[in-house]
């Protein structure tokens, strides 16, 4: 069993809209071609990732992990949690479900426990937010002892301004930093966790995931062709 699973946060059906104008110069959230592009990355994994939707539900706190290989009712879940339709074509055998009700994928107490009968080392993140559930996700398992990468062409930020990738980095480094986590009384976050944490693009995730899979295997790993065009950051 391999070591890495890729956790898709909060790309709902109720999530995802059109971007427009706000009056502002800015743009209001909206995930325009990213569940496409989430399903486009997955058809390029290897098979040896496990994949995690987690989605958001309020009104209740489930926490349930629903292991889609096994359940035979896995498709009513999907719907129930309203998971983006795009991303209900490309569910795969080694799929799971997890509910959370607020920002940090492991407030679901099953979340983290899941990752280690995985046998689970490394995570890599997309979704919505980067700069909110994202990133407390990243954090949590961070602090958990695990790596993480979030795919920062695959997530969308709260807000969307008009910047280019280096600035979106800057953003989310700077909502990592100590002072700005007490203003907002967030958790502080060790220095030992936030090296485990690396902000990339989907294309080092595949690049790393490929040469993992010719070190373990020793075998040549022949990487699929995506099926349209990432929105990869500038």
């Amino acid at each position: 069993m391999f070591e890495t699973a890729l956790c898709i946060i909060d790309v709902q059906d109720g999530f995802v809209s059109p971007y427009t104008d706000d009056g502002m110069g800015r743009l209001k959230i909206g995930a325009c071609n990213l569940p496409q592009d989430i399903a486009a990355f997955k058809a390029q994994l290897p098979q040896h990732v496990e994949q995690i939707i987690v989605v958001t539900n309020n009104s209740c706190r489930d926490t349930q992990v629903f292991d889609l290989q096994s359940d035979q009712n896995y498709q009513q879940h999907l719907y129930t949690y309203n998971v983006h339709e795009d991303l209900l074509k490309t569910v795969q055998k080694n799929t799971y479900l997890t509910v959370k009700s607020s920002d940090s994928a492991a407030d679901n107490p099953n979340f983290i426990p899941l990752l280690k009968k995985l046998n689970t080392k490394h995570a890599t993140l997309c979704g919505l937010y980067s700069d909110a559930c994202v990133l407390e996700t990243a954090i949590s398992l961070a602090m958990a002892g695990f790596t993480v990468d979030i795919m920062l062409d695959l997530c969308r930020d709260n807000v969307e301004g008009k910047e280019n990738a280096t600035a979106r980095k800057a953003k989310l480094l700077n909502e990592m930093d100590p002072v700005r986590r007490k203003q907002r009384n967030r958790d502080l976050i060790p220095t030992e966790a936030l090296t485990r944490i690396t902000i990339c693009n989907s294309s080092d995730v595949l690049d790393k995931l490929y040469e993992s899979t010719v070190e373990k295997t020793s075998e040549r790993a022949i990487r699929p062709q995506p099926q349209r065009a990432f929105a990869l950051a500038d």
